[in-house]
């Protein structure tokens, strides 16, 4: 029930437990699954995604909602050189304005050389976040006798929140791929990812007790769902308020050999 300005899991057809690959091969976060946790990863070090509902017999095991594939770029990808740069900011109007900057670069290049054809490619990427999300939440509508004898639906009271988050996600990605002929290739890939996060919430919230709650000068629309006026119950609403914390620090590292 609280607002993310990023995700972290991904669902597929209303399934979380996804089971996560990075170029084929098995790979997860310390998170309790089998799954990264994708806000480590920077979508800038990725050149796409493989999503399948119904992995088939050739795929390893252990993603009951699905596999999600994620694919990083190889020299071989490209003709010859080539070479991209991005950059942005995001403003943040609740956090007073502050700019939250992200950059990436990529550069990559293959030379053919007695010794069969070479590619070599470097894709560093670094982004922070920095941002404030309000909120302000209804509970759950309950069947009550209005003084006609009426059913209507009043809730049983409300909620509001406020959180700050901060984030910090740097990636480098590295790769070196050998080709002699049609039968024979190989290739080197190293994937780092370090991902920092810290956030902190305040709330305020009142909740009746549904066997005593009552309506003053309520209002209601055609269904008798309620619109305005003042919520009472026997003893008065409780009223209270939550602080929560959280931070979290991770690395993800990947290296890998194929020939």
């Amino acid at each position: 029930e609280h607002f993310s300005v990023e995700g972290s899991g991904v669902s597929i057809r209303g399934l979380s437990y996804v089971r996560s690959e990075l170029n084929g091969r098995d790979s997860f976060s310390a998170n309790g699954g089998r799954s990264l946790n994708f806000g480590d990863v920077p979508p800038e070090l990725l050149a796409g995604v493989d999503i399948y509902k119904n992995p088939s017999a050739e795929q390893t095991e252990g993603g009951i909602g699905g596999l999600v594939n994620l694919r990083t770029a190889m020299p071989f990808d490209f003709k010859g050189f080539h070479g991209a740069l991005s950059g942005e900011a995001t403003y943040s109007e609740l956090k007073k304005g502050k700019k939250s900057p992200s950059y990436s670069g990529l550069v990559s290049n293959r030379w053919k050389t007695p010794f069969g054809e070479i590619g070599a490619l470097v894709d560093l990427a670094y982004s922070e976040s920095d941002t404030r999300t309000d909120a302000l939440q209804v509970e759950p509508y309950y069947p009550f006798l209005d003084a006609s004898g009426k059913t209507v639906y009043v809730p049983k009271g409300a909620q509001w929140r406020t959180l700050q988050f901060d984030r910090k996600r740097e990636g480098a990605y590295g790769a070196l791929q050998w080709k002699l002929d049609s039968t024979l290739s190989s290739s080197l890939t190293y994937f780092k990812s370090k991902y920092k996060m810290a956030w902190d919430e305040q709330a305020i919230f009142s909740a009746a007790n549904v066997s005593s709650l009552g309506v003053s000068n309520g209002v209601y629309d055609s269904l008798g769902r309620f619109q305005s006026g003042a919520l009472t119950a026997a003893g008065g609403i409780d009223f209270g308020n939550d602080n929560r914390t959280a931070t979290r620090s991770s690395d993800t590292t990947d290296i890998s050999w194929n020939l």
